[in-house]
């Protein structure tokens, strides 16, 4: 190997399938299971009705865990809470009304 080249490491990538979820009158209460996630790697990204998850885990440096959920319904992606503890991530969507009216501003 020459001095100039860089060695590329390959992540294994852990597929997360499971997800229990309470519907509540204003919210989606989720628990996903992804033990050994190191919690400040943890990164939730999401959208009017499904999220996309991802973390590092704590065993192994070049394993990740990822996975794409489907919601039942449209959410407020901006007021979306969790935490985690002993290997469960704990989310709470709040819903979005799409019946209710949008503001919008006009500059």
């Amino acid at each position: 190997m020459m001095k100039n080249q860089v060695m590329q490491m390959e992540t294994e990538v852990v597929k997360i399938f499971s997800m229990d979820y309470n519907e509540q009158e204003e919210a989606l209460e989720v628990e996903v299971p992804i033990p050994l996630a190191k919690k400040e790697t943890i990164d939730v990204e999401v959208y009017t009705d499904w999220f996309v998850l991802r973390a590092m885990r704590t065993d192994k440096e070049d394993a990740d865990y990822l996975g794409t959920f489907n919601l039942c319904c449209s959410v407020d992606g901006e007021k979306v809470t969790g935490t985690f503890e002993d290997g469960l991530l704990k989310l709470s969507f709040p819903l979005d009304d799409p019946m209710r009216p949008k503001q919008v501003t006009i500059t």
